[in-house]
């Protein structure tokens, strides 16, 4: 009996080490699975090696809903700042036409884990969406 209020308390224990996910997850992550399809986002940048990405298929739905091939990339960026999202440096140096903003959560712990999400995007020359991914990771305790 010792052994079972033994056990009990090292899990209650352990749960209790969660400290809270700051930021809060913003609701077009909420759900979002790493996903298994992926997408080369800098094309012909290094010949011998191919920068690809997994895409999170729920992460790129919102990400599609919010800014359809053709809308502004604005809206997009108005968008992603609204849910906690920062701007990066474009990741492309044969592209500058290619954007990224990221978002990066912090805390967590055995129950919960925090999420990093990035959203890449593709411009042309009136600032119009092109093309638009998102890839989530979660990185454990």
């Amino acid at each position: 009996m010792k052994r079972a209020g033994f056990v009990f308390f090292v899990f209650v224990g352990l749960g209790g080490c969660d400290e809270p996910l700051r930021p809060p997850t913003p609701q077009m992550l909420q759900g979002a699975t790493t996903g298994r399809d992926e997408f080369e986002m800098c094309p012909g940048e290094v010949p011998s090696f191919r920068w690809q990405v997994a895409t999170s298929p729920e992460f790129e739905a919102q990400l599609r809903q919010i800014a359809p091939a053709g809308t502004s990339e604005g809206s997009l960026i108005l968008a992603l700042v609204a849910q906690g999202f920062d701007r990066d440096q474009g990741p492309c140096s044969n592209d500058p036409a290619v954007n990224s903003a990221t978002f990066t959560q912090r805390g967590g712990g055995l129950s919960s884990y925090p999420v990093m999400a990035t959203a890449y995007w593709r411009v042309d020359v009136n600032q119009n969406i092109e093309w638009v991914h998102g890839t989530v990771a979660y990185t454990g305790p």
